[in-house]
């Protein structure tokens, strides 16, 4: 069985374990909790409209990139995701495999988070964030208060899953 585990920038490679609260394989999202407290940031519930500006937070690549934390800035390209979704946004901001489930800011809020990216041959920074409204539901039925003030680049982890068998050894 494996175990997962939460790790950023100034954690000195200390891992924070996590349990799924819920998860829908659909949408590639899951709620995580951490028996450890960690910052939180605060959810903008409010839909955007195209144009705006965003900036997507995350750890792409990390074998080529590093293991720092990048911020990519972008516009909403439409309110609509992928096949006319009207859970998810399109966006713009250059993406790669790593920045899936990393927040989608506005003014130090989350308004969205990364999910995925169209790999259809000649499609560039074509990607899709579920709306943070549709997050925020998900929350709420699951009776999560939303109490986070931290800044997106102060709450953003990467998420690792180990063999708990490697744990011991």
């Amino acid at each position: 069985t494996s175990a997962l585990f939460a790790t950023k920038d100034g954690l000195d490679s200390q891992y924070i374990e996590l349990d799924v609260v819920y998860e829908d394989a659909a949408l590639d999202l899951a709620i995580l909790k951490s028996k450890t407290n960690l910052k939180g940031c605060s959810i903008e519930r409010k839909i955007y409209d195209i144009g705006e500006e965003v900036i997507a937070y995350g750890y792409p690549q990390p074998d080529y990139q590093g293991s720092s934390l990048k911020a990519t800035k972008g516009i909403i390209s439409s309110r609509m995701g992928y096949r006319d979704d009207a859970k998810t946004y399109q966006i713009d901001a250059a993406l790669q495999p790593g920045n899936s489930g990393g927040p989608l800011s506005k003014c130090d809020k989350i308004v969205g988070v990364v999910v995925s990216r169209l790999a259809v041959d000649g499609s560039q920074n074509v990607n899709y964030a579920i709306k943070s409204n549709f997050l925020g539901a998900i929350l709420d039925v699951l009776k999560i208060q939303n109490s986070g003030k931290a800044k997106p680049k102060d709450c953003t982890y990467t998420i690792i899953s180990l063999d708990k068998k490697d744990l011991t050894e």
